[in-house]
């Protein structure tokens, strides 16, 4: 009890903050990792979907057949339920004039545009090869004037989106190691300052297992508030994102991210509690002389 005490008062308060700081930054940004790795092909998904697949009739096509059409293809296997619309010429027209916020007047008087059939694809069928057979499979059809979906656009983003992954996991690995060593030389630290106090413990008879307790436990406090702290400013950031970019998808994961926030907390326990071990053996057992 006198050892917990004498700790208790002689506790550098200052390496405790400075511990919680190191270990919430780099608890934040590892999680901010796996939030990202995580939700990588979620994103990719995401994306692919919102695309849209747009197929232009030939004027001389009535509404009937167009229409038609439209069922036949929103029965494909590749179709986005409830993805598909027809939007006639007039519609199409209007839209754009809305968007011009003025009225387009061409010299013909003939409206220029086409009726259109556009639905979203899957995005397990977005694939180069696929693509390309879907496509020529719709313009087989004889109402069918032209074809446009980017899949130049898909493939390039995509590869990048995964670029930055692999990126982001390198850059993440090698700041873990400084952050690591920066936590390890801030718990020593804050050790050091006690040195004395362990080997008083030390010397008045006290088990190994009785001066490593209190230190080991602030150790366990400095590591559950460490991954609350960071569980907030990741929720935080996730929030703000949400609002930003309403399609977002790790927020609305809220099983996954419970998941990440009990990883960060039981996280930022373990590396403290091994840390502090590990350090704490060093004083444990040496001459006095050499604290010094």
């Amino acid at each position: 009890m006198a050892g917990k005490r004498q700790y208790t008062e002689t506790s550098h308060k200052p390496g405790r903050l400075y511990s919680t700081i190191s270990m919430t930054l780099v608890l934040f940004l590892a999680g901010l990792f796996v939030v990202f790795v995580l939700n990588t092909d979620d994103l990719i998904k995401n994306f692919k979907e919102n695309l849209e697949l747009i197929v232009e009739i030939k004027t001389d096509v009535p509404r009937d057949e167009a229409r038609n059409l439209l069922k036949k293809l929103e029965q494909g296997e590749c179709v986005k339920l409830g993805s598909a619309s027809f939007i006639t010429r007039e519609e199409g027209l209007s839209f754009l004039k809305n968007q011009l916020g003025h009225d387009v007047n061409v010299p013909i008087i003939e409206n220029p545009l086409f009726d259109v059939i556009k639905f979203n694809i899957k995005a397990e069928c977005i694939r180069e090869d696929k693509m390309k057979a879907l496509i020529a499979e719709i313009k087989a059809n004889q109402q069918v004037n032209e074809v446009y979906f980017p899949i130049d656009l898909v493939s390039g983003i995509s590869e990048n989106i995964r670029r930055g992954s692999q990126l982001f996991l390198i850059l993440s690995l090698i700041f873990g190691i400084i952050a690591v060593i920066i936590i390890h030389n801030t718990v020593k630290l804050a050790l050091y300052a006690n040195r004395f106090s362990i080997k008083t413990m030390e010397m008045v008879g006290a088990s190994s297992a009785t001066i490593k307790r209190p230190f080991l436990s602030t150790a366990v406090g400095i590591g559950l508030w460490s991954g609350l702290y960071a569980s907030i400013l990741l929720i935080g950031l996730l929030m703000f994102l949400a609002q930003k970019f309403p399609d977002f998808i790790a927020f609305n994961n809220t099983y996954r991210l419970l998941w990440i926030v009990g990883g960060l907390i039981l996280a930022g326990i373990i590396i403290s509690f091994i840390i502090t071990w590990f350090v704490i053996n060093r004083y444990i057992g040496r001459k006095i002389e050499s604290l010094y």
